[in-house]
């Protein structure tokens, strides 16, 4: 693993790819490393965590600039991600979510801000800011990744 700034590719190609990481040890004195590995036109492309000696990996395929599936370091889809037409956010740009053989919505309000996440049974598995879900519905986290 390669955290000094730049690693080659992990397609065929001859360009060097920009990493940035960010590390840090915790009170058990176990190392963290998150390295972020953008593609040559600058779109995240790669994240690798690693605690300790132990690494996952996620990779990112897109159609265009949006993120269409996120995948794990042995190729396996982790999650599809479902885009509108306004292909980019707010109302009608991130519609779904399919992780783990399950499918999730995103509802906006009128300024196109995400208001609830919902399952296909319509049920509410968050809502209120984006950043707030658990502490607005009084849910618990961890539903969702």
């Amino acid at each position: 693993m390669n955290h000094a700034g730049k690693e080659k590719g992990t397609r065929a190609s001859q360009y060097v790819l920009p990493v940035t990481s960010a590390q840090y040890t915790d009170s058990s004195n176990i190392a963290h490393w998150t390295d972020y590995v953008y593609t040559g036109d600058d779109l995240f492309a790669i994240m690798r965590k690693t605690v300790g000696s132990s690494m996952t990996e996620a990779r990112f395929i897109r159609a265009g600039f949006l993120p269409i599936q996120e995948r794990d370091g042995s190729n396996a889809v982790i999650r599809e991600y479902t885009w509108g037409l306004n292909m980019g956010g707010g109302i009608g740009g991130l519609l779904g979510l399919r992780q783990n053989s399950s499918d999730f919505f995103y509802l906006y309000d009128g300024k196109g801000n995400v208001t609830s996440l919902i399952d296909s049974t319509q049920a509410t598995l968050g809502c209120g800011r984006i950043t707030h879900w658990s502490a607005s519905c009084g849910r618990s986290e961890g539903e969702i990744e």
